[in-house]
């Protein structure tokens, strides 16, 4: 690639970066849109590490909801729900505190966001995998 090319690479990308920074409001209000119906949500991979915890939550997520649990966070091991907190950062310190590992921790919620994975990112985040 000789100096001309470089410069046009160059170019390029800032358009790219420009055009990112000026649409990007537009995107994300767009993504927070983009969300499932907790009914709606998938089984877990069989032998997949969390497989058994999805499921369980799958399983628990309805009686949850129903009981005025929404927005909190739940901590499952194996098939039990191990406790229901207000805050991510408590059930981080739960789990610390416990020396709990290998758990599923997630928020309780009616839908679920949708989560667009683009190229770019992608390819990111292959990057920073240990190979």
């Amino acid at each position: 690639m000789n100096a001309e090319d470089h410069h046009l690479a160059d170019q390029l990308q800032k358009l790219e970066r420009e055009h990112m920074v000026q649409n990007s409001p537009k995107l994300l209000q767009r993504r927070q849109k983009s969300t499932i119906p907790w009914s709606e949500l998938p089984a877990g991979v069989p032998g997949s590490p969390m497989a058994q915890e999805w499921d369980y939550y799958l399983r628990v997520v309805g009686r949850l909801l129903a009981e005025g649990n929404e927005g909190r966070w739940v901590i499952i091991k194996g098939e039990k729900l191990v406790d229901i907190l207000d805050t991510e950062e408590e059930a981080d310190r739960l789990c610390s505190a416990q020396a709990i590992d290998n758990v599923l921790k997630k928020q309780i919620l009616p839908q679920e966001p949708v989560h667009l994975i683009t190229r770019m990112f992608y390819a990111g985040f292959l990057s920073q995998c240990p190979s």
